[in-house]
């Protein structure tokens, strides 16, 4: 907010229009808890608080103030499901690593194998492959036409993987109503812009942290090596863009009457 609207304001503005100033001075502390971006100086809001005499204008300063502690009832929830977000991107690629590490570590060994032309050695090689695995009970052998081949069950990594893009899934259309709700109420009845630029950029950060997921995914085409419709499906993200939801004016006056 520029210097000379500020001074404009003061001087000339109406009440209302210095309350909701007053108020987005004491936002933009709340979402950077620095005096240092303070819009205001002390005179200045000692002037405007002085200017709060009709009953009018005290009731509309009060539903304010509500509102004001209504938000920042909510602004901590709003943070944490960023941080949600982004470890749920880091379980997706500690998963997705142990996946393709298990796919090369099969690959690998069996490239080895089909480079012994000798059977005996090709024998010794699996068994000693087996015992080194037994006690992880992830490593198995398959016979086909040209001889005995190591699989490497993937069984595990695919389940954590499957149940990460799941909980990605269900806290998205969660959060998305969520911070759709909030944005409704900022715009209709708290339109302090500090908060609304708050809002904005925690939900960039989760979209982004989705994205990230679903590009990690498909990066790596693990759909791929997966059979059956139902499987495919349990490696899809739903994209931000795509989810649907309602909001209800009464959960906005919910939030609003959270501060009373």
């Amino acid at each position: 907010m520029k210097r000379n609207y500020i001074d404009k304001i003061i001087t000339e503005g109406s009440v209302k229009q210095k309350i909701k100033l007053y108020m987005t001075d004491a936002a933009l502390f709340n979402i950077n808890y620095s005096k240092d971006k303070k819009l205001l100086t002390d005179n200045e809001r000692q002037i405007i608080w002085e200017c709060i005499k009709d009953p009018k204008d005290a009731k509309y300063y009060e539903e304010l103030r509500l509102r004001n502690k209504a938000f920042l009832m909510f602004k901590a929830h709003i943070s944490q499901y960023r941080l949600t977000f982004v470890y749920y991107q880091s379980l997706l690629v500690k998963f997705t690593e142990q996946s393709l590490l298990h796919y090369h570590y099969e690959s690998l060994i069996n490239d080895l194998l089909k480079r012994q032309k000798d059977n005996d050695t090709r024998v010794i090689a699996i068994k000693m492959v087996l015992e080194r695995n037994k006690r992880f009970s992830t490593v198995s052998v398959e016979k086909s036409g040209v001889g005995e081949s190591i699989k490497v069950l993937q069984g595990e990594s695919f389940e954590d993987l499957f149940l990460s893009v799941k909980m990605i899934n269900d806290e998205s259309l969660k959060v998305k109503e969520f911070i759709g709700q909030i944005s409704l109420f900022l715009d209709k009845k708290l339109p302090l812009q500090p908060y609304k630029d708050f809002v904005k950029e925690e939900e960039g950060a989760i979209v982004k942290a989705i994205n990230q997921c679903i590009e990690n995914l498909t990066r790596y085409k693990l759909s791929d090596r997966v059979s059956g419709v139902e499987l495919v499906r349990s490696l899809e993200i739903n994209r931000w863009e795509d989810i649907e939801v309602e909001i209800k004016d009464e959960d906005i006056e919910d939030i609003s009457n959270a501060g009373i």
